[in-house]
């Protein structure tokens, strides 16, 4: 193999390398944390006390500069979820990418135990809906 057939290889090799990093976002090697689908998911902070101001962070680590507090009881919105993938992980020691809904519109990383998630169910179509109370109704 000559010299341009091992610079071909190693460009192709570092193409492919760089392909399966950018296609797959739901796993980050560096921190050991799995990403979840998040869609905006509305929740909103629950500190240990009323009064307790509740950090956001730069980054999903504890060890980074906070970017703000959060009080309990504000309204957010949760952008993406990253758990770690070890088996003792759970939801109060995820990480949450969140938005403040109220100004300043803070945005940052918060802990699952400081958040209370809503689960919204998806909304029927009205003509689903109105087919189901047409079959109930009938004798």
């Amino acid at each position: 193999m000559n010299l341009y057939q091992q610079g071909l290889r190693v460009v192709i090799l570092a193409a492919i390398a760089l392909f399966t990093l950018i296609t797959t976002p739901n796993f980050s090697a560096a921190n050991g944390l799995q990403t979840a689908p998040f869609t905006e998911q509305p929740a909103t902070l629950v500190g240990p006390r009323a009064d307790s101001p509740i950090p956001i962070y730069l980054r999903p680590a504890a060890n980074q500069p906070n970017v703000g507090y959060g009080v309990n009881g504000s309204a957010v919105t949760v952008l993406e979820q990253v758990a770690s993938f070890l088996p003792e992980a759970d939801q109060d020691t995820a990480w949450n990418h969140i938005r403040l809904d109220d100004a300043p519109y803070t945005e940052g990383w918060v802990q699952g135990r400081f958040l209370a998630i809503s689960m919204e169910l998806p909304q029927l179509s009205d003509q689903l809906s109105n087919q189901l109370l047409e079959t109930s109704t009938d004798p």
